[in-house]
């Protein structure tokens, strides 16, 4: 996976640091931390986790094959979703394709706060307790994805 133009940003970006990087602009705009010198913002309604543009209209369509995100994004990139889950001082961002518990929707991690809240408003009170739990610990945010992230570290 060679290097390749960030669509929010334009610099140049090594195909496996992409999932990272487009992560943390996602994180920030979630968190209305406005970044300098973009050339696109990312999308406010279901962002892409490879492109930062909207998933709502289709156009990045999202599933999981086996251990892999499978998507139609222009931007795609290859990545293994399992360690790709997990945040590391050196990688932060956790935002990785995510079965829905509820429903055969699959959405990027960092967007099923929303789905859930858009389309399965009680899904706390309605889930059995194990799948409930289970799900909850599969979308919970990193404690290095939650804290307030800052600009200058895209």
């Amino acid at each position: 996976m060679g290097r390749r133009k960030c669509l929010i940003c334009g610099k140049d970006v090594l195909g496996a640091e992409r999932q990272n990087h487009m992560g943390k602009h996602i994180m920030l705009s979630l968190h209305g931390i406005t970044e300098k010198n973009l050339i696109a913002a990312v999308a406010t309604s279901y962002p892409c986790g490879s492109c930062g543009g909207s998933m709502s209209n289709g156009a990045c369509a999202l599933s999981i094959r086996g251990r892999k995100a499978i998507s139609t994004c222009r931007e795609v990139y290859e990545f293994q979703i399992k360690p790709a889950s997990k945040s590391t001082t050196a990688k932060a961002s956790t935002n990785v394709p995510i079965a829905c518990a509820l429903c055969p929707q699959t959405h990027w991690k960092y967007n099923m706060a929303t789905h859930l809240s858009d389309s399965h408003p009680h899904w706390e009170i309605t889930a059995k307790k194990p799948e409930r739990i289970e799900f909850e610990t599969k979308i919970a945010l990193a404690a290095a994805s939650r804290s307030t992230p800052t600009a200058a570290a895209v």
